[in-house]
């Protein structure tokens, strides 16, 4: 039997065993198979639907697992198990993500609600979980992420015990609690893939993996969701003006991965690529929740991530890797994101350093008094640091690494960071610019050490001065062996910390001089007294509308927002629509939008070709002509097993090239930036026609194609330079012999009226 727990706001199970299977509870609005859009589900699954809801009425019951679904169809379990996720993918369903199954870990609920108050997934089946896909017109919109560069792009810090108290919904979470303080240490084992940390008399956290076939989040995790909440942030500010037509916007945002590997500083190659996939897939596998003492018991709350993969969408078919990732987010974990008051900015150098200096970074950000405070230094001992990083050492002995092994350990990460600007900078110079964070590594007689040598010679260094940031870190190296210590001194420059946090392109137009212009700070959303940014009024002031997909129109009834927007803002809005680039917003624009307008939301997003292919669109040829000269005069285009055909050439205007892409478009099932593409860069290949000794070039053309024209009747006139091109070459033997005796580049009228008797 399933229930709503009111108190908790998620659906129980607590009688069927696990071993049961997937259930299906029907809402209670549902009496026929009529209220269900069955266009995506074969006969046979419509057939057991049908059967199915007629039962669920004749007994009133609305409850059937895979077992009982197995009874009532006279099937196998395991041919019953999957018919509820393959409802779900043809949208008669959703998967509920706020249940718990009492007798089982793994237990899944899917609930069948009507179409007509079903968005987005029954709408659009492209959101099927963890499914690798090629991108194609069927979900060509998620592919528009945001427009994030580091070189301009505010870098954004977390609160992490705000984030925290969101996501495992609480108010016992004690204050300063931060990541550290919730996930297990580097490399620790965690048995049964759950870990918990108590952290007041009444309160105790835990960490669960969704799946064991991953890992659950730990510290050296925190950067790549740093990253991955910043390409949040700026997908949702690119596309910030859907916070005010729409009523309703869904935490679902894209991200590209070459944005991660930009953020990161890293090439694209296999091993990044698996680091990307792979860290995803450990922050949607992490979920977290608290428990509360209250009356004498410990009280759970739902467990949840921050997000789940919604998609992957590669860009040809024999890729192993996504291109881009549609993410899922929690809606009020969202919200708290995008309303952080004035996070605190982030050096793009220390995102893509390395994990130990971002969190030793992030740390003394959190303890820097301010740049008004007389105290601007602040030292931690030996266990401080290990604190901060925690490491254990692999393996069964699951003890802390030695000082003397985190003291190597500081030195290699801290020549990660030192190397990493400069390798790739080398191949990727239009994003150098003046990085000014050092690191100098000293030996024990204090001599510099050279940053070649620095790995090989790690237990030979004493001392080591970093300038990250705008500060600066002092590392001494005590003691020799099982002696090693490691102290930290860290000294603020208030002025470098507000400069080096401010994107690198976006510094020089806030900048008078030496000085910072608190005119221009503000102006481009920044506080003009510390290194802060403001959110976007357009989010901050709307950002309740961000509701969880799948949502019923009777969870968000009664919205007034937009009746509180004034008619000046409405006019306006309404004509910005009608631009492609914000009729293309992503996984954002659905049903929901203000005056719904099909015609506006077909037009496609203007993506870069080489990213996009249809892989499911009809070949398109390209051939040119003539075959057996060395030099090509036109183009042939084709697409076999249809009727289109037609020819250009270098007298192709803009428009007449634009109409052919329009039609190729239609006819193949291709995109038109593609195909438009192609046939520019197959037209570069293409020369004048020859006739006879003379070079026809695009003004003697015009000049032939006019006089033409103008000799015949009307109603047989030429429309494009093609028609005459094609005229020509149809009869060129003859037309050659003409320009013998009459120069076509001199008298065109006299030269058309030799061949004008050739229009019929």
């Amino acid at each position: 039997m399933i229930y709503f727990d009111t108190t908790h706001q998620n659906y129980i199970e607590e009688v069927r065993v696990g071993s049961d299977g997937p259930i299906i509870l029907i809402d209670e609005t549902i009496s026929s198979i009529d209220q269900l859009n069955t266009s995506l589900i074969t006969n046979l699954q419509i057939q057991r639907l049908n059967t199915l809801i007629e039962q669920s009425v004749e007994k009133n019951k609305k409850c059937w697992s895979a077992n009982e679904l197995s009874q009532l169809f006279n099937i196998k379990i395991n041919t019953a198990r999957p018919i509820s996720h393959q409802l779900k993918k043809a949208g008669i369903c959703r998967k509920e993500k706020r249940f718990l199954h009492k007798n089982s870990r793994n237990g899944s609920l899917y609930i069948i609600s009507a179409t007509q108050d079903h968005y987005g997934m029954a709408k659009n089946s492209t959101m099927s979980e963890y499914d690798l896909a090629i991108i194609d017109c069927n979900n060509r919109h998620l592919i528009e992420t945001g427009d994030a560069n580091p070189l301009k792009t505010p870098t954004r810090s977390i609160n992490e015990h705000g984030l925290l108290s969101q996501v495992i919904n609480t108010c016992y979470l004690p204050k300063h609690t931060s990541f550290a303080d919730v996930l297990p240490a580097s490399k620790q084992n965690v048995n049964n893939q759950q870990y918990e940390r108590q952290h007041s008399d009444n309160f105790r956290s835990q960490v669960t993996a969704t799946k064991n076939t991953y890992d659950i989040a730990r510290p050296e995790n925190l950067r790549f969701l740093y990253i991955i909440i910043n390409l949040t942030i700026n997908y949702f500010e690119t596309h910030s003006k859907q916070f005010l037509v729409k009523d309703h916007i869904e935490a679902v945002c894209s991200i590209d991965r070459n944005q991660v590997l930009t953020w990161l500083m890293v090439n694209d190659n296999k091993y990044w690529k698996t680091y990307i996939d792979e860290s995803l897939e450990i922050w949607a596998n992490t979920e977290f929740s608290g428990y509360e003492f209250s009356e004498g018991n410990w009280i759970s709350e739902t467990k949840k991530p921050f997000f789940r993969i919604a998609k992957r969408l590669r860009n040809r078919e024999s890729a192993k890797f996504a291109q881009v990732y549609v993410l899922q987010w929690d809606a009020d974990i969202l919200k708290y994101i995008l309303k952080q008051k004035g996070p605190y900015l982030l050096p793009w150098t220390i995102m893509a350093g390395s994990d130990f200096t971002f969190l030793i970074y992030i740390e003394a950000r959190k303890k820097w008094p301010g740049k008004s405070s007389s105290k601007q230094n602040i030292k931690l001992d030996s266990q401080d640091l290990m604190d901060i990083f925690p490491v254990m050492i692999s393996g069964d002995k699951q003890v802390p690494k030695t000082t003397e092994q985190f003291s190597h350990f500081v030195v290699s990460s801290l020549h990660e960071h030192a190397t990493k600007f400069t390798k790739y900078i080398v191949s990727h110079e239009k994003y150098n610019f003046n990085n000014k964070d050092t690191v100098v590594f000293y030996d024990r007689d204090y001599k510099q050490v050279a940053i070649n040598d620095v790995l090989k010679n790690k237990h030979l260094i004493a001392r080591v001065k970093a300038h990250l940031g705008g500060i600066t870190f002092n590392f001494m190296i005590d003691g020799i062996g099982r002696t090693k210590r490691t102290y930290l001194d860290i000294s603020y420059f208030s002025a470098d910390v507000i400069k080096e946090s401010i994107p690198a392109r976006i510094l020089p137009l806030v900048t008078k001089g030496e000085e910072l212009d608190k005119k221009q700070l503000s102006q481009r959303r920044f506080y003009s007294v510390s290194p802060q940014v403001h959110a976007l009024d357009n989010i901050l002031f709307n950002v309740d509308k961000i509701v969880n997909p799948g949502f019923t129109i009777r969870d968000v009834c009664g919205d007034v927002s937009y009746q509180l927007i004034s008619e000046e803002v409405k006019d306006t809005l309404k004509s910005d629509r009608l631009q492609p680039a914000l009729a293309a917003a992503g996984p954002m624009l659905n049903e929901h939008i203000i005056d719904f307008d099909p015609e506006v939301v077909k037009q496609a997003p203007f993506i870069e070709s080489k990213k996009v292919r249809n892989f499911h669109a009809k070949r398109i040829q390209i051939a040119k002509f003539p075959a057996k000269e060395t030099l090509k005069t036109h183009l042939w285009l084709s697409v076999p097993k249809t009727e289109f055909k037609e020819t250009l050439t270098i007298y192709s205007n803009d428009q007449r090239i634009r109409n052919i892409v329009s039609e190729l478009a239609i006819t193949s099932g291709d995109f038109e930036d593609r195909i438009h593409k192609r046939i520019v860069c197959a037209l570069d290949a293409i020369h004048p026609l020859r006739i006879g000794d003379y070079i026809i070039t695009l003004d003697v053309m015009r000049n032939i194609f006019n006089a033409l024209n103008d000799m015949i009747d009307k109603s047989k006139n030429l429309k494009y330079l093609d028609e005459l091109y094609i005229l020509i070459t149809h009869n060129k033997r003859h037309i050659v012999k003409y320009s013998e005796t009459i120069n076509p580049i001199d008298d065109p009228v006299a030269f058309a009226s030799a061949f004008k008797h050739y229009i019929k």
